[in-house]
């Protein structure tokens, strides 16, 4: 989801559309270290701070997985629409366009504690893109949108990259709306409801500091609600539902209002619907090396 985040707020100071047509458009999230304690109670306190929230729900997937077998969806719209002129553009004045996605993501996450990682990913956008993923073990399985199943051996981690971007789809926006939030928390039986506002004031230390967050900085926070849930025994988000509107410049100066939102949720598995090995994969086809460069290879591997 941060990918989002970031592409519409490059947006907001690179896309233009020219006057005699044509047009120009213009990082990841961290990566966790694995090994948080499952089960750690919800640590937010009656009356938690931003930076406690954020602390809460920047918690790796690894907290999710010890738990054991859960579904995780979400749906994220974002948009930047630029005032609207009465005039016709002249040759070669630059205007900003209006822009929009819809991100949705659903990850089926199917193992108990101890088990190897068995899990279905599935993400795509309302730009006819998509991906898929399977992981089985020691086999992934990969497929991008009309195209065919891949399967190859898991040959590093990287999939916990993955998982921790689905895991931090809520944190990434709360950070996002961080400078104008302020929250009520609601203890309800064994969740915690926490509710988020519209902070008075604007608050500049709690602008994202990572450098491929930068833009951040140049947004302006004018409206935040909705609320997050927590399970009170594993500290775990279950429901979020965001909404941030916010306002940039483009280059020209001219002010872009922008809308971003969240609802996410957390579950059990659907067990009417396993995690399999899909049918037909092929093998990823290995890229030719040219008989120079192997002996290039080999001589590096020897040491020599």
């Amino acid at each position: 989801m941060l990918r989002y985040l970031r592409v519409l707020g490059l947006a907001g100071s690179a896309t233009v559309t020219h006057g005699c047509g044509g047009e120009t458009s213009d990082a990841p999230a961290p990566v966790a270290t694995p090994g948080t304690s499952a089960r750690t109670a919800l640590n937010l306190g009656a009356q938690p701070s931003v930076a406690d929230l954020l602390r809460q729900l920047g918690s790796p997937h690894s907290r999710a997985r010890a738990v054991g077998p859960h579904r995780l969806a979400y749906t994220a719209t974002f948009k930047l629409v630029p005032p609207e002129l009465n005039t016709r553009p002249r040759v070669g004045e630059a205007r900003a366009s209006p822009q929009s996605i819809i991100d949705t993501l659903e990850l089926r996450y199917a193992s108990e504690a101890n088990e190897p990682p068995r899990f279905a990913l599935h993400q795509e956008n309302d730009a006819d893109s998509a991906r898929d993923v399977v992981l089985l073990g020691e086999q992934v399985y990969t497929r991008r949108k009309y195209g065919n199943w891949y399967v190859a051996p898991l040959e590093s981690r990287q999939y916990e990259r993955w998982l921790d971007e689905a895991e931090h789809c809520v944190h990434d926006i709360v950070e996002f709306a961080a400078p104008r939030l302020e929250l009520v928390a609601h203890p309800e039986g064994g969740r915690m409801r926490v509710e988020l506002r519209t902070a008075a004031t604007t608050r500049p230390d709690l602008r994202s500091q990572r450098s491929h967050r930068a833009w951040h900085a140049q947004a302006e926070i004018d409206g935040v609600s909705g609320t997050v849930v927590f399970e009170q025994a594993t500290g775990l988000w279950v429901d979020a539902n965001v909404d941030v509107r916010y306002r940039l410049r483009d280059p020209a100066g001219v002010e872009i209002a922008g809308h971003a939102s969240l609802v996410a949720v957390r579950g059990p598995l659907d067990v009417s619907r396993p995690v399999v090995a899909p049918s037909q994969a092929q093998p990823v086809p290995e890229t030719p090396r040219y008989q120079p460069e192997q002996e290039r290879l080999l001589r590096g591997l020897g040491g020599r």
